[in-house]
């Protein structure tokens, strides 16, 4: 669009001369974009941007860069210690699973600029009726740390065969089972009453078949009993599916927050639940098929604090596009909607992240190759060589 029809900011900062992906379809594509204060100001042409400048306007030229949106986990074990290590992989936007007990302290570091990614906080169930006040702690950060939502357990773990399957696991008489706040269905349901009453989105942790199931029934439930039109429902992991139970994600319009780099753990899992049912895990492209929303989380450090799984979502990308079921790989383009779109999405956010376009946060990431023009094995060899968050650069590489 003509910069003449339009309405614009002079700009505090002008990147030229990149390949930018917007993920906005209007305009996919461009090669320059102003940032004002903290929000993109205008997408457009090298010559429209240089329009915009003004005598304080910094240029940065991004000779042939690939540049996109940050990258949003939509699930990570945040400690303030990996403050680095989340701007140096170019998440911009932490979704975070907390206990209440450390909200002042994440609000203390917004109030001091200490926090250079956004935080937004999940606590757990059990505490909705206090949901309201512990937003209204985090809203005093200007967006930087949001309570966003409520989360639940269904069950536990694979690995410890703690996840609640329909068939028992393999060479053995037990399937695990619902957790003790599940189980008892009439107080679980209570608790997701209370939550949507007081304005909280819900996720919950469920892992086995059985557990999913369960989850989506409850859901099911929920919507129809609050007549509920917009509601960001997710089903956590979703690591297991009964084929009968993808359609009911997209009957629902419930989101799966799911982790592809768990998908490297399908070699062992077939020891543990059987080579049929291991078809149907980690099943991104079959949830998609059916109508349900992804987004992408990394589950740092993984169980019981190891660093397990990789926090870099390139890393994470590469997994979902090399999944070890062949029938449930994604694009890389799916990969990349899923880890800034997608997230966006869950937490009502998607006005605001996950595309570049005027208006939206100046939330975004310069990188050292396009993970579109390469290897799909090669995509975790790509470098954030620059990171921006709310209009400010807080990691930069030598270029």
């Amino acid at each position: 669009m003509p910069l003449d029809n339009v309405d614009y900011l002079p700009a505090d900062w002008a990147l030229r001369g990149g390949r930018i992906y917007t993920q906005d379809p209007s305009r996919p594509w461009a090669e320059a974009l102003a940032i004002s204060g903290n929000r993109i100001s205008f997408v457009g042409s090298n010559a429209d941007v240089d329009r915009l400048a003004v005598p304080h306007t910094e240029i940065v030229e991004l000779n042939g860069r690939f540049v996109m949106p940050g990258f949003n986990d939509a699930h990570i074990h945040f400690a303030p210690s990996m403050l680095p290590l989340l701007c140096q992989c170019g998440i911009t936007t932490a979704q975070t699973i907390g206990v209440v007990a450390d909200l002042p302290e994440y609000v203390r570091l917004a109030s001091e600029g200490a926090l250079t990614t956004r935080l937004e906080v999940r606590l757990p169930l059990e505490t909705w009726s206090e949901f309201s006040r512990y937003r209204a702690m985090a809203a005093q950060t200007a967006g930087v740390v949001e309570v966003t939502g409520l989360k639940a357990y269904a069950d536990g773990m694979l690995r410890k065969r703690t996840a609640f399957l329909l068939e028992p696991y393999s060479g053995a008489s037990g399937r695990g089972s619902l957790t003790k706040a599940a189980a008892d269905t009439a107080s679980f349901d209570r608790m997701l009453d209370g939550a949507v009453s007081a304005g909280a989105d819900v996720s919950t942790h469920s892992i086995g078949d059985a557990a999913t199931r369960f989850v989506l029934g409850r859901y099911e439930d929920l919507i129809v009993r609050h007549k509920l039109t917009d509601h960001r429902l997710r089903v956590i992991h979703a690591s297991l599916v009964s084929p009968v139970d993808f359609s009911r994600f997209g009957a629902s319009s419930i989101i799966a927050e799911v982790n592809p780099y768990h998908a490297r753990a399908i070699p062992w899992l077939m020891g543990m639940v059987g080579e049929a049912r291991t078809r149907w895990a980690f099943a991104f492209r079959s949830l998609k098929a059916n109508g349900a929303r992804l987004c992408f989380g990394s589950d740092y450090p993984g169980p019981e604090d190891r660093p397990e799984f990789p926090l870099n979502p390139l890393s994470g990308i590469q997994a979902a596009v090399l999944n070890q079921n062949p029938e449930e790989r994604l694009s890389v383009q799916e990969g990349l909607e899923a880890y800034t779109i997608g997230s966006a999405y869950a937490s009502r956010h998607d006005a605001l992240k996950g595309k570049l376009q005027a208006g939206m946060l100046a939330d975004l990431i310069v990188l050292s190759g396009n993970p579109l023009d390469i290897p799909a094995d090669q995509i975790d060899s790509i470098r954030v060589i620059q990171t921006w968050m709310n209009g400010k650069v807080v990691f930069q590489e030598p270029w």
